[in-house]
């Protein structure tokens, strides 16, 4: 029977790295004739340095601490600062001698890795892939060469927030601690808060060379951009842009308080455009797309505006290669023909060359929160995030750069349905391929993506598509061996359950349910638990659902299969079980996956009536797949135990 993976994310690949080699450059030039919006991205530079000295001084003070490992948090809303601001740091070290820039991702599990010379790796958006930095930070602990390393995270959450507590308790590899220890409010095990951050008491339960790490927060969205701060940066940014003798913009809308902001203003004035903070980014990106067509192909007639929207999108959530592009693009209904297919990948290779070589990715649209205003005034986005999810062409690195724009961007009503719409129609699917590709890390971000979506206030997600989706996390949780947490979801899921008559969804929760408690080693707690959802299904398959009982069914024999042995109770729990999960593929026409569970009842159900019973019924499968020898030892090992359910019997005699 077709089950979801119950190991999820557990295997790891492991390889040999030097950690410079998986450095991205925090400068790099720009590109020739570009368009307007990569003057704005923080790793051209082309606006100088202003303020935050404070800030830099603390981070630099940090570097040159003589600890060989440590790491800083740096906060702040998107356009605060935190990426140009890694991105001094990281060009002031590089010059007396360090290997410094942005880690790429996923991030790699090494059991060597070679620090050559002193080291700063600076980690955009660590959320998703915090358990992989933890990991990253506890091989980094157990080097013999003892150059210093500092790890700088940048994030737009809360520093002691729970995807610090996941770090921590990966690069501690408390395994036993995860199982056992008492959950807080989220469902995580309490190790503390974060070393340097208001109020953080320090993490309890680590090694002592990790509670060592001597972690600094330095946080931007504290003290907004003054007047006298937004005149100078304005003024910065359009020597950098065009002539000092141009006119400053308007700068009293409370929207200029971060510097991106009032670059772009500066931009926008220069362009003969002074408008209000709250339609900057609109008018920008509006701005940007008339320029943008000045450069179509020549010989080619033009795509319309939603077209060409579509495909910078489809750009901007997948950076694919030029090779990887002409098949994608397959994905925007308006480029199917050859021709125009031909033309808009011409187009986005001018607009968004990025690496150069065939094998060169194309850049996204930047910065962050210009793309992502991008995002949510594309029209068709949820289709489009479909089709690119759903494309024969669309890798694992296409979705894991898919899921990671989209959760950045969730905050927008209309990136955040597009998100909702792709976790509800294909969770089964993205949780499966992680389970094929754990080395890709694809769960870390799916289960990212999800929590935001889990986090919503009541009316926010129907609740029976949000019931799945607890279900489903949880799920993922356990089979990471993280039964706490997958408690407190699945939890969640039995309380709304509750509240809603839906059959379905409870056996499926109760079933879960089950098997998080016996990892828990609470069997009577699972075996109440169980019971309870194969209650439900004997209701659904008396109503004739016998489709929907499968499911739970599933879950709540693989969860006995675990940990059943040795008790005759449970025993016979597991040989009902069996015995209702053979009927209902019966009954719904999956004869060959009824015949595999029938014949591992035969050999593990202790009852001898009840293994008759599931030998005759393995005789009624091997009958009906043309398999009449082994029927006929079948049924001489079980003569008289068993009569087919009559539809079964009307299909066996048609």
């Amino acid at each position: 029977m077709d089950r979801p993976p119950h190991r999820l994310g557990v295997e790891r690949v492991v390889e040999v790295h030097s950690l410079p080699s998986l450095l991205r450059r925090a400068r790099e030039p720009l590109p020739p004739h570009c368009p307007d919006w990569p003057l704005l991205v923080p790793e051209h530079a082309v606006v100088p340095f202003l303020g935050r000295h404070e800030e830099l001084a603390t981070l630099r003070a940090w570097a040159d601490d003589p600890a060989p490992l440590s790491i800083a948090v740096l906060t702040g809303r998107g356009g605060t600062g935190k990426t140009r601001l890694a991105g001094e740091l990281c060009a002031e070290l590089a010059e007396v001698g360090w290997d410094a820039g942005f880690l790429t991702t996923p991030y790699p599990c090494a059991t060597r890795l070679d620090v050559l010379r002193p080291t700063l790796l600076a980690v955009d958006h660590p959320e998703p892939w915090a358990a992989a930095i933890g990991e990253l930070i506890r091989h980094l602990t157990g080097r013999r060469r003892r150059h210093r390393v500092r790890i700088l995270l940048l994030t737009r959450e809360r520093a002691d927030g729970e995807w610090w507590r996941r770090l921590v308790l990966a690069a501690a590899d408390p395994t036993e601690h995860r199982a056992t220890a008492a959950p807080d409010s989220d469902g995580l095990p309490d190790v503390g808060g974060l070393p340097g951050a208001p109020g953080g008491p320090g993490v309890g339960g680590l090694p002592t060379e990790l509670n060592e790490l001597n972690s600094v927060t330095v946080q931007l969205d504290g003290r907004p951009l003054t007047r006298a701060e937004r005149v100078g940066h304005a003024a910065a940014a359009m020597r950098a842009f065009a002539s000092p003798r141009a006119v400053l913009p308007a700068l009293d809308d409370p929207g200029y308080d971060d510097p991106l902001r009032v670059h772009l203003a500066a931009l926008m004035r220069l362009r003969g455009d002074d408008v209000e903070g709250g339609e900057l980014l609109s008018r920008f990106l509006m701005y940007e797309q008339q320029q943008w067509m000045t450069v179509w192909p020549d010989g080619h007639e033009p795509v319309d505006a939603v077209t060409a929207r579509q495909a910078v999108a489809l750009v901007t959530l997948t950076t694919p290669t030029r090779q990887e592009l002409r098949e994608l693009l397959s994905a925007v209904p308006g480029s199917q023909t050859y021709d125009r297919g031909l033309a808009l990948g011409d187009w986005l290779a001018r607009l968004f060359p990025g690496r150069s070589g065939p094998q060169g990715r194309l850049a996204p649209l930047g910065p962050e929160v210009v793309a992502e205003q991008f995002l949510a005034e594309t029209e068709g986005l949820d289709a489009l995030v479909m089709a690119v999810h759903d494309h024969p062409a669309r890798s694992a690195g296409h979705l894991l750069r898919l899921l990671d724009v989209l959760r950045r961007s969730s905050e927008r009503p209309a990136v955040r349905s597009a998100l909702l719409s792709l976790l509800t129609a294909r969770l089964d699917g993205l949780l499966e391929e992680a389970a094929a590709e754990p080395s890709a890390r694809l769960g870390d971000q799916v289960e990212a993506a999800l929590r935001p979506l889990l986090g919503s206030p009541d009316g926010d997600v129907e609740r029976g598509t949000l019931v799945r989706c607890l279900c489903v996390y949880a799920r993922s949780l356990l089979g990471r061996q993280r039964a706490v947490e997958a408690l407190a979801q699945v939890e969640r899921a039995a309380d709304l359950c509750d509240e809603l008559d839906e059959p379905v969804g409870a056996a499926m929760t109760y079933a879960i349910l089950g098997a998080t408690l016996a990892a828990l080693h609470r069997p009577h707690d699972a075996l109440e638990a169980i019971a309870w959802s194969q209650a439900e299904a004997t209701a659904l398959m008396r109503q004739g659902r016998h489709a929907d009982a499968v499911r739970p069914l599933g879950e709540a024999v693989a969860a006995l299969e675990r940990f059943a042995a040795g008790d005759p109770v449970l025993m016979g729990h597991l040989a009902n079980g069996m015995l209702m999960l053979g009927d209902a593929l019966i009954e719904t026409g999956r004869v060959l996956e009824a015949s595999v569970v029938l014949h591992r009842g035969t050999r593990v159900i202790e009852d001898d009536l009840l293994r008759a019973v599931a030998r005759a019924r393995l005789a009624f499968c091997q009958s009906e797949l043309g398999h009449h020898e082994e029927a006929e030892e079948a049924r001489a090992a079980a003569p008289g135990a068993y009569e087919p359910p009559d539809s079964a019997c009307r299909r066996a005699h048609r």
